[in-house]
């Protein structure tokens, strides 16, 4: 896919887009739009022709290239909040904060025992979901610990 850079590194448009495409794609992307439609009727876009657009593969390329760019941008910020959640006074915040962290780094197929014990004690326990096999196995007897 084309990266639309110039000999300088700075963004240039697409060269296979009009500007009228382009200005569309941006307003879509980055535009503060309750839905495509609005950008359409703003921009003054006959219906054919926008919705028409949609079947060239460069013009839906673009969009995902914009889409991708602006949520990279938007992941450092995301990743701020989500620190500031974590160290909330409020427990159930930090809860679903440290659910989230564990989820995205790999952790979705693991059981979490989660207790809140006080205000200022919570306990996460982590069991891999293959340690068990789907089952669990509970062993009585006192004397011996399975490791």
């Amino acid at each position: 896919m084309n990266c639309n850079r110039n000999r300088k590194g700075q963004y240039a448009p697409n060269p296979k887009l009009s500007n009228l495409q382009m200005e569309a794609i941006m307003k879509m992307v980055w535009g503060n739009y309750a839905s495509n439609n609005k950008v359409r009727e703003e921009l003054g876009i006959p219906n054919g022709t926008f919705y028409g657009w949609w079947d060239q593969d460069i013009f839906v390329e673009e969009i995902d290239r914009q889409r991708e760019k602006k949520f990279k941008e938007m992941s450092s910020k995301a990743i701020r909040k989500l620190d500031e959640l974590l160290n909330s006074k409020d427990s159930r915040t930090a809860i679903q904060a440290a659910k989230l962290i564990l989820k995205e780094n790999g952790h979705f197929g693991e059981r979490f025992d989660i207790t809140h014990k006080t205000p200022d004690s919570i306990n996460i326990v982590v069991q891999n979901a293959n340690d068990c096999n789907g089952s669990e196995d509970f062993d009585d007897d006192d004397d011996e610990e399975d490791f």
